[in-house]
């Protein structure tokens, strides 16, 4: 082998390593204007820029083209207690007093109007841990109004519940106003960043099928309830007088009550019998 054979190999070790910098450096131009026309969403739980197109791309898809309604969970040893309107702040003042005794967090759907009326009672519930989600501002029938309008009432809720916080608070899930949607709903509601319409699978029965009988109210919840489920309340008097024994019921039954946000965590896997002999490295 001659010196100048020798010496190719050598020169191209040094070369190579600059030429792949300098490539990585200065991305062709045609890279750069596509990284412009992209707008860059950024996840709450990132502190730095995000400059991956992929990434961004990704983010863009993550918006459903609809809400996907939602009446049930994937673990039945979780259960949903939900509380719909609010408009009473001494009923809802009630519900959490009763939840901090039997410490169990619950989700909350108050319109607009009831959380601009008492911004100080939904700082209270977001302090105790407990979940708000949207039931539009002014809890209109939304089959019966435009796309437009039905994004409005999902946005103006939003806004209240901010301006009430003093900070953005993103509300995940929609029910609408007496449970009644459509496909132009769901549409609206996924163009307005929910993913869900948090609809219900036991329902109190205690305005339409009940009359407001507590004795009526509790063995039918009872009856209806074997975890798993979304359960619709209002806070109406008779509702909250049942609250507690339907609440002991269900530890009985040793099922956990959470926030929404809980209540979709599938449950943990198993644990492989294998996994004891051969835990993992350190």
């Amino acid at each position: 082998m001659t010196n100048k054979e020798k010496f190719i190999p050598a020169y191209a070790k040094i070369i190579t390593p600059l030429f792949m910098a300098a490539v990585l450096h200065f991305p062709p131009k045609e890279a750069e204007a596509e990284e412009k026309d992209i707008n860059i969403i950024r996840p709450p739980y990132l502190s730095g820029e995000i400059t991956s197109t992929q990434n961004k791309q990704e983010n863009k898809e993550e918006v459903a083209k609809e809400a996907v309604v939602i009446r049930t969970g994937p673990d039945e040893s979780k259960v949903a207690l939900t509380f719909d309107d609010c408009w009473n702040d001494e009923a809802v003042r009630q519900i959490l007093q009763i939840a901090k005794e039997n410490e169990i967090k619950v989700t909350f759907f108050p319109t607009g109007r009831v959380i601009k009326k008492y911004p100080e009672l939904w700082q209270e519930v977001i302090a105790e841990g407990h979940e708000i989600a949207n039931h539009t501002y002014s809890h209109p029938d939304l089959r019966k109004l435009s796309e437009e309008s039905i994004k409005k009432e999902i946005q103006k809720a939003q806004e209240a519940l901010d301006e009430a916080l003093g900070y953005h608070y993103e509300m995940k899930y929609l029910r609408p106003p007496g449970g009644g949607f459509n496909q132009k709903v769901q549409k609206a509601t996924a163009e307005c960043g929910i993913n869900y319409l948090a609809m219900w699978a036991v329902d109190n029965g205690a305005i339409t099928t009940f009359k407001n009988s507590p004795e009526k109210i509790l063995p039918w919840l009872e009856s209806k309830t074997d975890g798993g489920e979304i359960v619709l309340f209002h806070v109406s008097t008779p509702e909250i007088k049942i609250l507690p024994s339907f609440i002991k019921y269900l530890k009985e039954k040793d099922l956990k009550m959470t926030t929404m946000a809980e209540f979709l965590v599938p449950p943990s896997p198993p644990e492989s019998p294998v996994a004891q002999y051969f835990p993992p490295f350190s």
